[in-house]
């Protein structure tokens, strides 16, 4: 399995509201991904641009936190960042608290991803809120999902010869309710999309049921 994740902030070139987006490939299939950018237009160089769906946080693998998303803007970025590379994992952590607005009432917002070699993928984030309203764990993929069993969401793939492989996402099916929904690819933006992924986007969300100021989301990710 392969990791990538983005500290930085949300006033980079041809920036997208992403602070600590990651995206997770097994043999070079892409599992999580980053959907990257559509056509440009007019309308992605106006003060329209995070009006285009694609360039917003919560159409990354990112939390949106009491109803907020990330905004635009230098100061909205990553603090404590760290890499750490050993011979069975690879982990890189940032702190999301100033990648939010204070309206989001983040304390701290630690998320941890870390590559267990050969093996699986594990997400954790740590949260400690001033207030906890809702909050929802977002997911992209380029395959259909679907819960297998409470606690398992399958992501169904097709390896380069066609063969049927499966991901799990494995989650605390007592803290989170997930939900797939394909994004509609109708708008001039979609189109390079479309050319990159094909008519087929998927956000899974996993939206906590009981949401506490102060909690730990866990996410396992692996080949079935």
């Amino acid at each position: 399995m392969f990791i990538a994740a983005k500290g930085g902030n949300n006033d980079e070139s041809h920036n997208h509201n992403d602070v600590g987006n990651f995206i997770v490939y097994n043999n070079g299939l892409p599992v999580l991904i980053d959907v990257g950018r559509g056509t440009y237009t007019r309308k992605t160089f106006s003060n329209q641009r995070y009006d285009i769906w694609s360039n917003c946080s919560d159409y990354h693998n990112l939390p949106t936190v009491n109803g907020i998303t990330e905004p635009a803007g230098a100061k909205f970025k990553a603090e404590q960042v760290v890499y750490t590379k050993e011979k069975k994992s690879a982990t890189f952590s940032l702190d999301l608290k100033n990648a939010y607005p204070e309206t989001a009432g983040i304390k701290s917002w630690n998320r941890s991803i870390r590559l267990n070699r050969g093996k699986n993928v594990e997400l954790q984030d740590m949260v400690s809120l001033h207030t906890a309203g809702k909050i929802t764990e977002h997911f992209m993929t380029c395959y259909p999902a679907e819960v297998l069993t409470p606690g398992t969401l399958v992501i169904h793939s097709l390896s380069k010869n066609g063969t049927a492989m499966d991901f799990v996402i494995q989650y605390n099916s007592k803290q989170m309710q997930p939900s797939v929904e394909k994004v509609p690819l109708t708008a001039p933006e979609d189109q390079g999309i479309k050319e990159k992924w094909g008519d087929h986007i998927y956000r899974i969300n996993f939206e906590i049921v009981s949401p506490k100021a102060n909690d730990r989301i866990r996410f396992t990710i692996a080949a079935k």
